[in-house]
């Protein structure tokens, strides 16, 4: 078992356990599995955010991808590797269509591409390379991070290329470029300074942190939080009068739900509101 899921007052925490002490990533022990439980969380109901680390005796969050592995998916005969890797046919025609290739997991890294809209928080003690540092911009709302942890996309060196479409979005346009195209590492401290995460705490007190703030999210109404956090999303890549009008339907929706009520209510009598993440 590589991926630890495990659900608790709401909170859904994943432990992502990968390959060594630099915890790598590889289709097998990471991604496949990986995929598979963000969408448990996803679709569950009773999870209404997510905690994601990685075991602390490791003294990375990940330094990225197992090259070993990469060199499996690309160098490897079909029947070695256990799934084939599409055509051009296939992702031209069929962006849809369900395999177990490599296109199977690869949505993890993309922004919006696991289509959770619930909160993520991220705790990262430690170096955090390649496919970490995408995994964490692609999904993670708040990010607590230790003095030690370094973030860079490092593929481009071994000729993985490198995808830089998420990061631009998040960084100044000349440090993600530098990251991405020739694999520049990024300091915790000007990772604080320029808005990539949220806090910087000692190492030893990095999982305490974001389990005090992902708590804090799962006090929140969990719908109202999963359609704000879809219409962020959504604003990025819309105009505004398309946005407007989903803002109108969202209130519309809001303003009658059980939540709303109940969050006014316990304002008024002064206490603390009780959420049920239903919509009646």
């Amino acid at each position: 078992m590589t991926i630890h899921y495990k659900v608790a007052d709401h909170v859904a925490e994943i432990e992502i356990e990968g390959i060594g002490e630099h915890n790598l990533f590889s289709p097998d022990d990471v991604y496949i599995p990986l995929a598979e439980t963000f969408r448990e969380f996803r679709d569950d109901p009773e999870a209404w955010c997510a905690l994601v680390h990685a075991p602390e005796d490791r003294t990375a969050f990940t330094y990225g991808g197992h090259l070993k592995a990469m060199d499996k998916v690309w160098n490897e005969e079909e029947a070695d590797r256990g799934y084939r890797l599409p055509s051009g046919f296939d992702r031209v025609f069929r962006p849809d269509a369900p395999s177990d290739d490599v296109f199977s997991w690869s949505h993890l890294l993309e922004l919006d591409g696991s289509k959770i809209y619930k909160p993520m928080v991220f705790a990262v003690a430690g170096p955090c390379y390649g496919a970490g540092t995408l995994l964490v911009d692609a999904n993670a709302d708040y990010v607590v991070a230790a003095p030690e942890t370094r973030f860079g996309l490092v593929e481009m060196r071994w000729g993985q290329g490198s995808f830089a479409s998420g990061v631009v979005r998040s960084l100044p346009w000349r440090i993600a470029m530098d990251m991405a195209l020739r694999g520049r590492i990024m300091e915790s401290e000007e990772a604080l300074r320029l808005g990539f995460v949220n806090a910087v705490v000692p190492k030893s007190e990095v999982l305490a942190e974001a389990r005090r703030i992902v708590a804090d999210f799962a006090s929140m109404p969990p719908l109202h939080a999963q359609m704000s956090k879809r219409l962020a999303i959504l604003g990025r890549e819309h105009p505004d009068h398309l946005m407007q009008a989903m803002r109108d339907v969202y209130y519309a929706a809001q303003f009658s739900s059980a939540d709303s009520k109940e969050g006014v209510r316990a304002f008024v009598e002064k206490r603390k509101p009780v959420y049920t993440g239903k919509p009646e």
